[in-house]
């Protein structure tokens, strides 16, 4: 018995990795939430417009999926100059986001994350010049989510293309799209 001891005693100072071994433990399902903003501007027939955006994204990680799904709402708010009858009179509209979609990260890293967005949402315009109207888009675009060590929260940065009324259009009615750009502050929330 005495032998016994004395060998086990021996392997555990050989080889103190298995000593002190730890188990991670991979949560199935994490979700993240954020508040963020940035820059939106016009294209297409929308090109003359410019302005920012505000909004949230929550991120719903279930590792059984090779991507997260992903859910936003945000506020846009667009403002432009516009030639009428050779005065130049100032128009604004806003429009507010709210949708859902994938992000499939391309290289997991220990610290960032870069990932392909898509997403789709329904939008409600309004403005000076316009009727209070909804339509259906869609977004394509490329982020990196940067988790910092030790740290409770992360960073998301985006740039998204948002076609804005790609469904449900009337006829005759210009493409609203936008060129978005923001960075979000996200938090854990499960």
């Amino acid at each position: 018995m005495k032998k016994i001891f004395v060998f086990l005693v021996t392997a555990l100072l050989c080889f103190p990795s298995l000593s002190h071994a730890q188990v991670e433990i991979i949560k199935p399902l994490t979700v993240k939430g954020g508040i963020g903003g940035g820059l939106s501007l016009g294209q297409s027939d929308f090109s003359d417009f410019n302005g920012y955006n505000l909004g949230g994204k929550l991120k719903l990680d279930i590792k059984a999926l090779p991507f997260k799904l992903v859910g936003h709402a945000h506020y846009n708010s667009f403002s432009a100059d516009i030639d009428v009858f050779g005065q130049e009179v100032s128009v604004d509209t806003e429009i507010i986001s709210v949708g859902g979609g994938i992000e499939y990260s391309l290289l997991p890293l220990p610290m960032i994350s870069p990932y392909l967005s898509g997403d789709l949402a329904m939008n409600f315009y309004s403005g000076d010049n316009t009727d209070s109207e909804s339509r259906f888009g869609a977004g394509l675009g490329v982020g990196a989510q940067v988790d910092l060590p030790l740290m409770p929260i992360s960073f998301d940065v985006e740039a998204k293309y948002r076609l804005n009324n790609a469904f449900n259009k009337e006829d005759n009615e210009g493409d609203s799209n936008h060129f978005q750009i923001w960075a979000q502050v996200m938090f854990d929330i499960f």
